[in-house]
């Protein structure tokens, strides 16, 4: 990750030359220092630096410092000096430690063996002492397994931490490092995922997201979306007192004992910029400044936003004349809740766009994260156009598809349920066919969301729902329309991709397929209450089936509706780390497809499922399974009820703890 320890420098700076280099013109204004390396505690005489640079720059405001605390003694000392003279001197104080994931994932990306458990008591001492500190955890091939448990765990600890790719920078001599940006497909969807989760989190202060949306981009194949301070104020200083323009790239253009540097350092501006001008767009570096074209690209995001909108459906058919035609013919569109899938979403998607494809139509989908479907699109090996969701190519895409489509899944009270309302609302303006694809109704929750479905089943010119309830439930708001009950949509594509897995054998493993409890169920009973009842029926189900192991599994991998890992982590944390019993419990982080969902359902002993279509999934592969009713007589009874399965519920109310397996 770093190679500077493989230069040899012998002619590190003096304390008297950096006084007299301190002193030239080109450094009175300087406000803000960062004292970085390779490792700044390994200079000898790093309390005498701190002096001469409080003592030398006139306008200073604060002195900061990262370390990696491979001498827990050492990196005490530093940052106690530290603390103390920018306390005494009145400027603020900066510490960063460096932490790269728990334990061995920390050591391995940092190449020391023990120095996580050196880190830690470094950790402890400013914790201890009311020292202010962040972490610095750097991203590279090797940390990315950790990102989330160190996440959780600085979160659960108040422990301030940023997250940064590991850049090639020049000045480390890191070039030829293999971990830096060698990522795989799964690993660089795992990081948008991640990042997209953190530049969405409120708690995060607002300069963190800012650098968390530039990661995402970048992961995702956009030009860097915000600004640099190198473009106008920063200076970057080496060893050897050579001035640069940026930290990251582009050559020195002088040493700051000549007397013409200042001079130098301005002439050479707009020249060394238009060198480093070529890295900056594809720049993962922390740095991060406001940009004109970050402010423009927030603003007309949130122009779209309120465009794009249920309240404006008037304005939106106004607008929809000026549409011209995209460059696809015969097409159709599929909207809904793509964008946010599951996997049982990601099946429903594979059928319909099967269907449309097998009847000679183009396919386009309208999704909310783009990123998100793209991938299950690859994952499914299907090709399609992906069009954002909110954006005005809804509207120009409504206007000329051959049908739209609401594909699959639940017509319930959300916010995203405009997407599709302004998208069946335009389409039929222009006389195409809207088709209501396999979905079930509700929760409906509001009368506002009540009204928004009715309006898109309205608008329908062909309906299949998915259950009888929701079949009952519409023909009581539309007892003149024509109505078809049919099999999820999902049920035919996992029986098309199991067949193409051998027998598998049987592990004595209970498969669980978690969610965190959603808060349009949750009214009845706390959160405690359903989680404790919840790990006593697994463990009430592991010793019935006599399994030496429980392993959580995920059907959701987006902090949008919960990832299921996350809450899987949690679950076993809180449940069962301390439990003394004759199984083992495990979370499994990887991401979730079709294909190994089907895998860890068919090796298992026995299945218990939470999510609608964990449920389906079992019962379409012939799992022995039992299923939460966390809907309390929603979706989940209605399909057991229909497929006579109803002894397959599991109501967590009527469990008796008394009970014995």
């Amino acid at each position: 990750m770093c190679n500077i320890w493989k230069h040899e420098r012998a002619n590190e700076f003096t304390l008297e030359e950096l006084r007299k280099a301190l002193s030239r013109r080109l450094f009175r204004k300087v406000e803000h220092v960062g004292l970085t390396g390779g490792e700044p505690s390994l200079r000898k005489d790093f309390f005498e630096i701190v002096d001469v640079l409080v003592e030398s720059l006139p306008r200073l405001k604060s002195l900061s410092t990262i370390t990696n605390c491979v001498s827990p003694s050492r990196s005490i000392s530093i940052i106690t000096y530290l603390y103390e003279k920018c306390k005494k001197a009145g400027i603020g104080f900066g510490l960063v430690l460096s932490m790269d994931g728990v334990e061995s994932c920390h050591d391995r990306n940092r190449g020391v063996k023990g120095n996580y458990v050196s880190l830690m008591k470094v950790v402890d001492f400013v914790s201890n002492n009311k020292i202010p500190f962040s972490l610095g955890y750097t991203i590279t091939k090797h940390s990315i397994p950790s990102i989330y448990e160190t996440f959780e765990m600085a979160r659960n600890h108040n422990w301030n931490i940023y997250f940064a790719i590991a850049e090639y920078i020049d000045r480390l001599n890191n070039q030829e490092c293999e971990a830096i940006q060698s990522f795989t497909d799964d690993e660089r969807y795992e990081l948008q995922l991640f990042f997209h989760k953190l530049m969405n989190d409120s708690s995060i202060p607002a300069y963190y997201r800012r650098s968390y949306w530039k990661n995402f981009e970048l992961l995702s194949g956009h030009a860097r979306p915000i600004g640099c301070p190198y473009h106008k104020e920063g200076i970057v200083l080496s060893p050897e007192l050579d001035v640069g323009h940026c930290a990251v790239k582009g050559k020195t253009v002088g040493n700051a004992l000549s007397n013409n540097i200042t001079s130098r350092f301005f002439l050479t501006w707009h020249r060394n910029k238009k060198y480093v001008g070529r890295f900056c767009d594809s720049c993962y570096h922390y740095h991060f400044q406001k940009s004109i074209k970050e402010e423009v690209t927030i603003l007309k995001e949130k122009m779209v936003r309120k465009f794009v909108s249920t309240d404006n459906l008037e304005m939106i058919g106004v607008y929809s004349k000026f549409c011209t035609k995209p460059d696809i013919n015969n097409f159709v569109l599929i909207v809904g809740w793509y964008g946010t899938e599951t996997v049982g979403d990601k099946a429903i998607l594979a059928t319909v766009l099967k269907d449309y494809a097998s009847k000679g139509y183009n396919l386009v989908v309208a999704s909310i994260y783009p990123f998100i479907t793209y991938r299950t699109l690859q994952e499914l090996g299907i090709r399609a156009t992906i069009i954002k969701s909110e954006s005005k190519e809804l509207i120009r895409y409504s206007k000329f598809a051959e049908k739209v489509i609401m594909g699959g899944g639940p017509l319930m009270g959300l916010y995203d349920l405009k997407y599709p309302l302004v998208s069946f609302s335009v389409s039929h303006l222009y006389k195409h066919e809207n088709v209501v694809y396999g979905c079930g109704i509700g929760p409906v929750r509001t009368e506002n969301y009540k009204n928004k479905i009715q309006c898109i089943l309205a608008l329908s010119d062909v309906v299949t729902l998915r259950d009888s309830d929701s079949v009952k439930l519409f023909k009581e708001w539309f007892p003149e329309k024509d109505v078809k009950q049919v099999e999820d949509p999902a049920i035919k594509f996992i029986k098309e991709r199991s067949e193409a897995f051998q027998t598998t054998m049987k592990e004595n493993v209970l498969a669980c397929f978690l969610r965190k409890m959603p808060i349009e169920y949750s009214n009845e009973h706390d959160t405690n209450w359903w989680e404790e009842r919840l790990a006593f029926y697994i463990t009430l189900l592991a010793k019935r089936y006599g399994v030496n192991k429980v392993v959580l599994y995920s059907m959701h991998n987006f902090w949008v509706g919960n990832d299921d890992r996350q809450f899987a982590r949690y679950f076993k944390k809180r449940y069962f780390c301390d439990l003394e019993s004759d199984f083992q419990v495990e979370v499994d982080n990887s991401l979730s497809t079709v294909d190994n969902t089907i895998e860890k359902i068919r090796s298992a002993r026995a299945v218990l499922c939470m999510r609608f279509h964990s449920m389906l999934f079992a019962h379409t592969l012939g799992a022995d399974y039992k299923v939460i009713d966390y809907t309390r007589g929603g979706k989940i009874q209605a399909f057991l009820k229909d497929h006579d399965f109803l002894s397959h519920l599991v109501e967590l109310s009527r469990i008796n703890e008394n009970e014995q397996p």
